[in-house]
């Protein structure tokens, strides 16, 4: 009995704590002059889907971020498409996706989406990020700036993050001179 108390005691820590939370975020270079029409298609299918797929509780956040600076061929992203996630993502799969479409009243076909999308845009790169800490959060219309870093000790950046910048930060939204910040 002894044993069972106590093998009941270490998991339940472990089962109180918080999912972490994933950012899969696509680095996107639009055709020349596409880039209206791209916004256009993100706002009737992937928009909608998103928040069909909220709503389900399988994402947490989406945003479809426009690149103000660098402009131009030599930036690297025209547009960032992203998207949290409360633990690990499931695998996204054209199937699974023309279903979720579907249930979100998006009336474009799965196929047709993906085609007209390739038409207008190219991935350049995915990412998936582990946050390790936020403060306040980021709406619709806000700017974001975002500092990508190698890191060389990841336990001491942590630190840093957790224990500096995160109360630093919190206090910059609660002074209301910043939306949000993740790391």
């Amino acid at each position: 009995m002894l044993a069972g108390l106590a093998a009941c005691m270490l998991q339940t820590p472990a089962a109180a704590q918080p999912k972490p939370v994933f950012l899969r975020s696509t680095c996107v270079k639009a055709n020349p002059g596409a880039g209206p029409e791209f916004e256009k298609l993100h706002a009737d299918t992937i928009h909608k889907l998103a928040q069909y797929r909220i709503k389900q509780g399988a994402m947490l956040r989406y945003a479809l971020s426009r690149a103000v600076l660098p402009s131009g061929e030599q930036a690297e992203c025209d547009y960032m498409v992203s998207f949290s996630y409360s633990g690990f993502p499931a695998e996204i799969t054209p199937e699974s996706t023309a279903k979720n479409m579907k249930a979100a009243g998006v009336a474009m076909a799965f196929d047709a989406y993906a085609a007209k999308n390739r038409s207008l845009a190219r991935p350049i790169a995915t990412r998936l990020f582990l946050l390790r800490a936020e403060a306040g959060a980021i709406s619709a219309g806000n700017y974001i700036h975002i500092n990508r870093k190698k890191i060389n000790n990841q336990q001491q950046w942590l630190k840093l993050e957790t224990e500096i910048w995160k109360p630093l930060q919190e206090a910059r939204v609660a002074g209301g001179q910043l939306s949000g910040w993740a790391s």
